[in-house]
């Protein structure tokens, strides 16, 4: 069992503009990439759903993340817990690096789409 903590404090927080990364960075990225302007446009749309089903997966496992650290905190701080490993990587540039992949996979799937080699 867990005990109250009276001089503890507990908030479960994160930045916004840490969650919208890949929601900003894969469409521009997709968009500024080479190919008229047609290419561009749709390339924007297949980056901008992508990096929207990646926040919608993102953003309650980052949730999540955080108040299962405070609670493992208290029982077991050296395990390893997938999850916390998965946050940290987020946390320290993955967001940033599933924005370029995102981006990168629009181009290739608009160029896919489009019968052109990669």
């Amino acid at each position: 069992a867990i005990e109250a903590q009276p001089h503890g404090w507990m908030e479960v927080t994160t930045t916004l503009g840490a969650m919208l990364q890949p929601l900003v960075i894969a469409p521009a990225l997709a968009a500024a990439l080479p190919g008229g302007v047609s290419a561009r446009i749709t390339r924007f749309g297949i980056a901008a759903l992508l990096a929207l089903g990646f926040l919608i997966l993102d953003l309650p496992l980052t949730l999540y993340a955080y108040v299962w650290d405070m609670l493992v905190d208290s029982l077991d701080p050296n395990g390893f817990w997938p999850l916390l490993a998965w946050h940290e990587f987020l946390h320290a540039g993955g967001r940033l690096g599933m924005g370029v992949l995102l981006g990168l996979l629009a181009w290739r799937i608009e160029r896919r789409v489009h019968g052109m080699k990669a």
